[in-house]
């Protein structure tokens, strides 16, 4: 019974900032929506209780699923030709972990390890695991506190910044988005039967992966189910505005609910170092997002989005708000992620020693 109160009080929340922020146009408003209940909730003392980790799971689950709807036969054969890029790209990010950190480590009394952690792009619940794994539990609030920043500034920068360049989006432009943007198209629809499949099996992996804490692979494993489905059975299936908006609502209740009253405390002393941080990563994502624009011609937004340094989970929903190819993206960051934790904790350790 209190477990349904508690979810009432942040669902009821969550939709009324929703509302606000579609009435006055503010870009992807249940993301954001989400995002600010569940901080207002967690400063003002109200936790969440047992539905947050469900939620979690099944909104990764669920966005997985909604990006392997846009698999399709050449997907491999586009991953080749940009192999290359993905490489440099993940690569690049892993140069801008260590420099942002550098300047968080500069610039405040956390130690080295902390800051380069603090300052990682990949993906916060990874980076505090690593933290713990790394015996950091007394910089915990800090590392929550940057990693949210860089989160919470980059979505509301990027779809911004995203809307304006395409003001300027010549007719050869338009049609090279038309053309990256090209799917396999199917005439038959999901029945029941198909629907129950994808997402059943999809939930079960789903669990099995959170029983062991793999919460990374939960998205990519529905992702995957979900596309070869599509691509087996030659069908397709559309996804309904209000689900979209409610797994929104989900995921940004979880990002806002780890914003607590330790961390509003510690924003005076830690405004400095986000703010540089902040000012190097939108520098040098502008930079590797205009690189990607001159090699490969994508139209903008597909570029800003395949170098935001942000998590999956949260970059399906602009790409599908901006009309962007969801799937190019989701390669670019699934590899950062990957790189950065395989290779992250190997440059942390070098750095230190």
């Amino acid at each position: 019974m209190f477990t349904l109160i508690n979810l009432s009080v942040y669902l009821s929340t969550a939709w009324l900032v929703f509302g606000i922020l579609k009435k006055i146009k503010i870009p992807n408003p249940s993301l954001m929506g989400g995002i600010i209940s569940g901080a207002i909730l967690s400063i003002n003392g109200y936790q969440p209780m047992s539905w947050l980790n469900f939620s979690f799971v099944i909104s990764n689950s669920i966005i997985g699923i909604i990006i392997g709807k846009q698999i399709n036969r050449d997907i491999f054969h586009k991953l080749r030709s940009i192999l290359f890029v993905i490489i440099v790209f993940s690569s690049g990010m892993l140069l801008l972990s260590t420099m942002a950190g550098y300047l968080v480590y500069l610039s405040s009394n956390i130690p080295l390890a902390s800051a380069l952690i603090a300052s990682a792009t990949g993906g916060t619940v990874e980076m505090i695991s690593l933290a713990l794994s790394m015996s950091l539990d007394e910089d915990i609030a800090a590392i929550v506190f940057f990693q949210m920043a860089r989160v919470i500034f980059f979505l509301s920068i990027m779809p911004l910044i995203s809307i304006l360049s395409n003001k300027n989006t010549t007719i050869n432009q338009i049609n090279n988005k038309n053309k990256t943007n090209v799917a396999f198209v199917s005439t038959s629809k999901f029945n029941k039967k198909d629907y129950f499949y994808v997402f059943s099996f999809s939930f079960i992996i789903a669990y099995i992966f959170a029983k062991f804490d793999l919460y990374f692979g939960i998205l990519l494993a529905s992702m995957f189910i979900s596309g070869i489905y599509v691509v087996y059975s030659n069908k397709s299936f559309k996804t309904s505005l209000f689900l979209s908006n409610i797994v929104q609502i989900f995921i940004g209740i979880n990002i806002g609910q780890k914003i607590t009253k330790d961390m509003i405390i510690m924003l005076p002393s830690l405004f400095l170092p986000t703010v540089l941080m902040i000012v190097v990563m939108l520098i040098l994502t502008l930079f590797m997002a205009y690189i990607l624009y001159k090699h490969k011609k994508w139209d903008i937004s597909t570029c800003l989005l395949c170098a935001s340094p942000v998590g999956l989970s949260q970059i399906v929903f602009f790409a599908e708000e901006l009309n962007v190819n969801v799937v190019t993206a989701s390669i670019f960051h699934t590899c950062r992620v990957i790189c950065i934790l395989l290779l992250y904790p190997l440059i942390i350790d070098f750095l230190i020693n």
